[in-house]
């Protein structure tokens, strides 16, 4: 080959290059570049759809997610008005603050609110105190007596907060109030910030979301929220974009919002853009299988216990015991909802039960009164009366001192029945003497009628208490002493009575027959125990702890102790 033609067929091979004269140009431009340009293009093109995508599939999500939580929201919210309502009902029967048993929700704890002033706390939660609580107190204390408030979010803290839930007592001023943490509402779930919102705009309680309040990017969702139940959409600036999704909760005026920051999802996303079309059909399958799922197995299923749980204000009991289905929680939530409607029966059943005893009782009691008044106290008036006529008629008699003192032996008798009807309604003795020296005298008038021997020991210094504290104390051991000499066929028995500086115990105790106690004091009047169950009732009107400690032959203790309050050093 000549050196002028070698020196030029670089040059042609690179010009065949560029205008396709040769295989290799046409290659590379006709199939190389199209190619790559349109690889390129739909690399490009299926990274902005895919992008598209993700924003919609992604606001679906947290829509979606958003509207599942304010329904499970809105049924805790629901949950804690039934369970304040109850516990209303509960301390307008009873008179007393109602305990807190493992299945309640009320872990704030709850109080008594009379005209705005809190008056009476159950539990050992501190939140109470709070001035933000004080002044939700002071704004149920100004509801209409008898109307129920609605479920209100006080914030004490940043990011912490309860929900408060109101319930009034008979239609009296007077307001049981329970609390539930917020976060168990408003669970941190990481990098989702949440927040709760009125539909005026007002943030009640927030959650990972100090960038989207700072910039308002949340207000679009709540002024949304007004003409539709849910929704998404997207906000932010420079620094980032936020998926925001709202949700109304139902059967209130709040609004649950959601923000998910952009980037936090994106990134590992497009990572796995290629892989898109290959997981794209699993993923609508287990979507619609989750769907299906949470459809079949938890939202209807709760739906179902919802409608039931309904029917028991109404006084329909049975209708929760239906099975629903679903999973294991929604089935331990039924059961706990069955168990607690069986606890109310039988707290009404014994209520009743108490009543109609204490009733009988009293119609008794007038009866025997009654009977020993006309039979006994009446007889000897009517026969004072004619001795003094027989004395008026012949006057020469009252010179005779056999007749006066047959006349002062009367009246004394009559004067000492009077006594001991008046003693037995209202003993003189603890007004007078004090709580020692009543249950000492008490002792020795029961010694009399039984061949018991009965003791009584006061330990301490004694002091004197409220008059309704000394005589529930004589009551209960009245109560006691007419226990033991009716049912316990003890040999000895025996009252102790001991004051410490800040508290003070009475102890009943015999060496009987025995019993074996119930693990819940409702049962008493199951089993024909109403003389406990008074007990119960005397020493909750007073605040005070009582407890019976029996075995069978092996005798009967019951301690009752009353805590002394600063005001009463």
């Amino acid at each position: 080959m000549p050196e002028s033609a070698r020196r030029g067929f670089p040059r042609r091979i690179f010009a065949g290059k560029l205008t396709g004269r040769n295989l290799t140009g046409q290659l590379f431009l006709y199939i190389i570049l199209p190619t790559t340009l349109l690889l390129l293009a739909v690399a490009i093109l299926s990274t902005s759809l895919h992008q598209q995508a993700m924003h919609k599939m992604v606001g679906q999500r947290d829509e979606w997610m958003t509207s599942a939580l304010a329904s499970t929201i809105a049924s805790r919210i629901e949950q804690g008005s039934l369970q304040v309502s109850v516990l209303a009902d509960q301390y307008a029967l009873s008179g007393s603050l109602p305990s807190l048993d493992a299945a309640n929700v009320l872990d704030g704890g709850i109080a008594i609110v009379e005209q705005g002033q809190l008056t009476t706390v159950g539990g050992e939660s501190t939140i109470w105190q709070q001035a933000a609580v004080q002044d939700y107190l002071a704004e149920v204390g100004a509801v209409p007596s008898g109307e129920t408030p609605a479920p209100r979010i006080v914030e004490i803290g940043s990011g912490e907060g309860f929900v408060f839930f109101a319930a009034p007592v008979n239609d009296t001023p007077v307001y049981l109030v329970g609390a539930l943490d917020a976060s168990l509402v408003l669970q941190d779930t990481g990098r989702v910030g949440m927040l709760i919102a009125s539909q005026t705009g007002e943030v009640l309680l927030s959650r990972g979301m100090d960038e989207v309040v700072e910039k308002n990017l949340w207000q679009p969702g709540v002024e949304s929220a007004g003409s539709v139940s849910s929704g998404v959409h997207y906000a932010g600036d420079r620094s980032g974009e936020f998926v925001i999704a709202y949700s109304t909760i139902p059967h209130t005026d709040w609004v649950l919002v959601t923000a998910e920051k952009w980037e936090d999802i994106s990134n590992p996303l497009l990572r796995t853009t290629q892989f898109a079309p290959l997981v794209l059909a699993p993923m609508i399958v287990i979507a619609v299988m989750v769907i299906g799922f949470g459809l079949q197995q938890i939202i209807r299923p709760l739906q179902k216990l919802e409608k039931e749980t309904e029917n028991i204000s109404t006084g329909n009991y049975h209708a929760i015991e239906d099975p629903v289905g679903g999973i294991s929680e929604i089935q331990h939530l039924q059961d706990t909802l069955v168990s607690l409607t069986q606890k109310i029966q039988e707290y009404q059943s014994s209520l009743h039960t108490y009543i109609g005893k204490i009733t009988t009782g009293q119609e008794e009691e007038r009866r025997r009164i009654a009977r020993e008044l006309h039979d006994v106290t009446l007889q000897s008036i009517i026969a004072l009366n004619q001795r003094v006529q027989l004395l008026q008629r012949a006057p020469e008699s009252c010179q005779q001192p056999e007749k006066l003192k047959e006349l002062q032996i009367m009246i004394e008798k009559t004067i000492k029945e009077l006594r001991r009807t008046t003693a037995a309604l209202r003993p003189t003795y603890l007004e007078e003497l004090g709580l020692s020296t009543a249950l000492d005298m008490l002792v020795r008038d029961t010694q009399k009628t039984t061949s018991i021997h009965l003791s009584f020991s006061m330990f301490g210094k004694e002091r004197r208490l409220p008059d309704e504290v000394e005589l529930a104390y004589y009551r209960i051991a009245q109560e006691g002493l007419s226990n033991i000499l009716r049912h316990a066929a003890a040999g000895t028995a025996g009252l102790n009575l001991k004051f410490a500086t800040d508290w003070v115990r009475l102890s009943i105790q015999d060496d009987g027959v025995g019993f074996r106690p119930p693990a819940d004091p409702a049962q008493y009047a199951r089993n024909g125990h109403f003389g406990l169950i008074g007990m119960y009732e005397r020493a909750e009107l007073i605040g005070a702890g009582l407890s019976v400690q029996s075995s069978p032959r092996g005798g009967t203790q019951i301690n009752l102790q009353w805590q002394l309050h600063v005001s009463d050093n």
